[in-house]
């Protein structure tokens, strides 16, 4: 009984948001802001595109070990726009956002049934594409300070 609710509901909530959750739109939106020349530190969110694209990329599960060679290398981030302050004390320098993201609500609309199932629908089912592009100031402004 529980199986057959859970799984409905998991494909319930599927199709409800099945528009957010087309990962072709990442694609899109990747493939038109990063350039072949960037070395990008991402979200796995970006994974599929930027291999596609063949550039140098860092994912979320390197972060903790980045040397400071390749946190330099770095000048464009595409991330959960949460992670900004994290990201930037480890890498360093000086960010601007180009306003190019890919935005949706945190967390598919689920509050029933996080009332009633806390743990079954986690974090990692429900959680929506959140994408922006940051890049690295260089230059003398970035240097001075």
């Amino acid at each position: 009984m529980i199986f057959t609710f859970g799984l409905g509901a998991r494909l319930g909530l599927a199709l409800t948001d099945l528009k957010e959750r087309d990962y072709s739109k990442v694609e899109s939106f990747v493939r038109t802001t990063v350039h072949s020349s960037d070395i990008v530190f991402a979200d796995y969110q970006a994974f599929y595109p930027l291999h596609k694209l063949n550039v140098t990329a860092y994912y979320s599960w390197y972060f903790h070990v980045l040397d400071k060679q390749e946190a330099d290398s770095i000048n464009c981030l595409i991330i959960n726009p949460a992670w900004l302050a994290d990201v930037k004390e480890k890498i360093g320098g000086e960010w601007y956002a180009t306003g190019e993201s890919y935005l949706n609500g945190n967390k598919f609309n689920i509050a029933l049934f996080d009332h009633l199932l806390p743990i079954y629908f986690t974090k990692q089912t429900n959680e929506k594409y959140n994408l922006a592009v940051y890049r690295r100031l260089r230059g003398p402004s970035a240097a001075a300070k």
